[in-house]
């Protein structure tokens, strides 16, 4: 809930992807500056967490959807990266 207090490891996350794209946009790896546009980030989370991210029936990833337009993605295990733990899952 965006109305919420951060927390200090949320407000990092925030802040490091928030200056990744700024770095991406300066040096032209990352399309397109315009607002609006869409960047994607990837972020490794624990398989023990990912019902917490779901909720039942997938009831809190659809009302995160829904309340930020985002499109939120969890990735079979086969596309998590090789450095990942084997109890990481990837999430888009």
């Amino acid at each position: 809930y965006p109305e919420s207090q951060l927390s200090r490891a949320q407000n990092a996350v925030i802040r490091v992807h928030a200056r990744s794209v700024e770095a991406g946009l300066e040096k032209g790896l990352v399309q397109g500056s315009e607002k609006g546009d869409s960047v994607s980030a990837k972020v490794l989370v624990q398989a023990d967490q990912i019902g917490c991210l779901l909720g039942k029936g997938g009831t809190i990833v659809a009302e995160m959807r829904k309340a930020t337009g985002a499109s939120i993605w969890i990735f079979r295990q086969d596309q998590v990266p090789k450095c990942a733990s084997k109890n990481d899952e990837l999430v888009q």
